[in-house]
Order: C-alpha cells, then structure tokens, then sequence
C-alpha cells in the first residue's frame, strides 16, 4: 500500500510511503513486543499491524 502521512492511500501518480504487511514480513519480530513496535504501525482500518 502507498499511504500518506495521514495513513490515507496515495493515487498511483502521487509519491507516498510503502506500507507492507503480512506474515513473512514479521519474521524476527515473534514475541518481541519492543522490536514490533519500534517497527510496525497499526492501521486504524485494518486488524493486524
């Protein structure tokens, strides 16, 4: 996903930041509360960080 600084989709033409999620991402960071919140958000439209 490319979001604003706001969490907001960016059109296809609009420069953003890359936001990518799922279950090979968080490999390392099992059990490791500190390190995932250091390094992953919580999307306020989606379940999972």
């Amino acid at each position: 996903h490319v979001l604003d600084g706001n969490l907001e989709p960016r059109p296809e033409w609009v420069p953003g930041d890359l936001y990518i999620g799922g279950i090979g991402v968080a490999k390392g960071y099992w059990r490791d509360p500190e390190r995932t919140a250091a390094s992953f958000v919580q999307h306020p439209e989606w379940e999972r960080p």
